[in-house]
C-alpha cells in the first residue's frame, strides 16, 4: 500500500477486486473511495 499525504489518499500497490463472486455488477467501473486519516499526536 502506498500512503499519498498530500491527497490523504491510501492506494493499493495493485488492482484490488471488491466485487463478491455472489454479487451482481452494479457498481460503476470506476468507483471513487473516500478515506479520512487522523494524525495521532507521537507520544
Amino acid at each position: 500500500m502506498v500512503y499519498k499525504h498530500a491527497i490523504s489518499t491510501i492506494v493499493p500497490a495493485r488492482s484490488v477486486n471488491l466485487q463478491h463472486e455472489n454479487r451482481p455488477q452494479a457498481a460503476p467501473a470506476s468507483t471513487l473511495v473516500q478515506v479520512e486519516t487522523v494524525q495521532q499526536p507521537a507520544e
